[in-house]
């Protein structure tokens, strides 16, 4: 077995590769995980019921965000960038953690952001805290004032730009996934468990569409199910495909997936980015009572309420499933300010 190190910014990380013939690639698995793995309960149906803490990641209170933006922040040190303009609403937890990192390495960031009447919360604190600069405009003007923003930034001078898409979305955020899935392949080696369904809280699509990758690269019976928190479904399916695509296409491979393939699903949900129903924070509020984890209403909450409607009416049984927890933490003590009022 051969050793080798790989250190960042967010975490140092042993790995050992394995040659395999899949899309002609190298299969990495980590020797040590970047997050933890554990069982909650067995359901109605005794489906067994793991938990993946990606909430739990050591940089900017965790979560997906965090571990795609090592992917980002890897090429932005390595080719000097000094200024990262990304986009995000006032409860990204994308910008958070962008901006966060921008502070910690000493580089300029700015945050384009569309106008909303939500009331300004702890991400949007945070944001401010790590001293980005923050420009509102319209839904409509976002992609003019990035493109403006971007063009007036780069003829400044000594000053380098680099673009984040919103959500980290693009290859380096699909490939945060495609390693998580790597991870987890080896967790369930190490464990003896395989994982007949994977559930995740879908937003840009990225994260689905990692983990779809790492899936067909090990080439198993695993089913990806995305909950939709915001997307209608036949939107949310082509995005994720195009990142499915792209990724193949930019690592010299063929995609082997059609639409129709991809789980993805806007059904057990209010489709409203942002707004929760009664049934979703009754399970924040469980999930904390009863197991010390923190959900939200935006992501996790609903992704986890989407997946025991979807296990219920799919009737799933005597099955291994796991739930991607992809962070959000201080978006729940937003909502602890409902639970508790109520």
């Amino acid at each position: 077995m051969q050793h080798s190190s790989r250190n960042n910014q967010l975490h140092d990380v042993y790995y050992y590769s394995v040659l395999q013939k899949d899309f002609q690639n190298k299969i990495v698995y980590p020797e040590q995980i970047l997050s933890g793995i554990d069982y909650l309960y067995n359901d109605d149906n005794d489906n067994s019921i793991y938990i993946k803490r990606d909430d739990m990641l050591s940089f900017s209170f965790g979560g997906n965000k965090a571990r795609k933006a090592k992917y980002f922040f890897d090429e932005i040190k390595a080719k000097n960038f000094n200024v990262v303009i990304t986009y995000g609403s006032k409860v990204s937890n994308h910008c958070r953690v962008i901006s966060n990192m921008c502070s910690k390495l000493g580089i300029k960031c700015i945050i384009v952001s569309p106008i909303s009447i939500e009331e300004n919360n702890f991400n949007r604190t945070l944001i401010k805290l790590a001293n980005a600069e923050i420009i509102e405009c319209d839904v409509s003007d976002v992609s003019t004032t990035i493109e403006n923003i971007i063009e007036k930034e780069k003829q400044i001078e000594n000053q380098s730009v680099y673009f984040i898409p919103g959500g980290g979305h693009g290859n380096h955020g699909t490939q945060a996934y495609v390693d998580a899935y790597h991870e987890i392949v080896y967790w369930s080696r190490k464990n003896n468990k395989k994982f007949d369904y994977i559930f995740v809280a879908s937003g840009t699509g990225t994260t689905q569409a990692g983990l779809i990758v790492g899936n067909l690269m090990h080439r198993d019976s695993t089913q990806i199910i995305g909950i939709s928190i915001a997307r209608e479904e036949s939107v949310g399916k082509k995005v994720i495909l195009d990142s499915v695509d792209i990724y193949f296409e930019e690592h010299g491979s063929e995609s082997l997936i059609q639409s129709s393939q991809i789980n993805f699903t806007d059904k057990y949900i209010n489709r409203i980015y942002g707004q929760a129903t009664d049934e979703i924070y009754e399970k924040i509020y469980s999930m904390y009572i009863e197991h010390g984890i923190q959900f939200n209403s935006v992501y996790t909450g609903k992704g986890f309420v989407g997946m025991e409607h979807f296990i219920k009416e799919n009737n799933i049984k005597h099955n291994n499933i796991l739930f991607i927890h992809t962070g959000g933490t201080p978006l729940f003590f937003e909502d602890l300010k409902k639970l508790v009022a109520e």
